[in-house]
């Protein structure tokens, strides 16, 4: 999975996912960014302000064709969200979350996703944000600079694809 410039999709984009989207693009290390969000106006915003390359509003279709999916979603959906993503990615494609919860996204990762996929979970600690802060409106490239990810890969992660991520957050940081 030696991929220079991977096609990424991030789903939910609010404060983090769209934080996210606008450091990659920052830093052009992607070849494409394809955003999800169930508000389609934040959708709509996030592909203004450059997080995101284009949007689809089908979830599957945000997913499928991408060599990282991020979840910046809440704890809620991420177990429903692998289970719906799961069968229709590539072959070897690396799936992150940035819940604050591991034991448990973990356990739904071994469950849902099908054999050949890549969990490795994250947990940014951004240092730059502000209490109040929310949204895509708030969303900044900067927003992870000198904070901290925690990085915790579910036992099936290839070598690759937790290098995939590491260097991801190596953009962040």
């Amino acid at each position: 999975m030696s991929v220079s410039k991977p096609r990424i999709s991030i789903v939910g984009l609010g404060l983090i996912g769209g934080s996210i989207g606008l450091a990659l693009r920052q830093a052009e290390a992607t070849s494409v960014i394809v955003g999800h969000d169930r508000d389609r106006m934040v959708g709509n915003e996030a592909k203004k302000l450059g997080a995101v390359d284009k949007v689809h509003w089908n979830l599957i279709s945000a997913c499928e064709d991408a060599d990282l999916v991020i979840l910046a979603i809440p704890l809620a959906d991420i177990e429903d969200t692998l289970a719906v993503i799961g069968p229709h990615l590539r072959p070897g494609c690396v799936v992150m979350d940035t819940a604050a919860v591991k034991e448990e996204v973990l356990g739904w990762a071994a469950r849902t996703l099908p054999e050949g996929m890549h969990f490795v979970g994250t947990n940014p600690i951004p240092s730059r944000a502000a209490p109040g802060l929310s949204g895509i409106a708030s969303a900044r490239a900067d927003l992870f600079q000198n904070g901290m990810f925690c990085i915790v890969p579910s036992s099936a992660a290839s070598p690759d694809a937790v290098k995939l991520v590491t260097n991801l957050v190596g953009i962040l940081e």
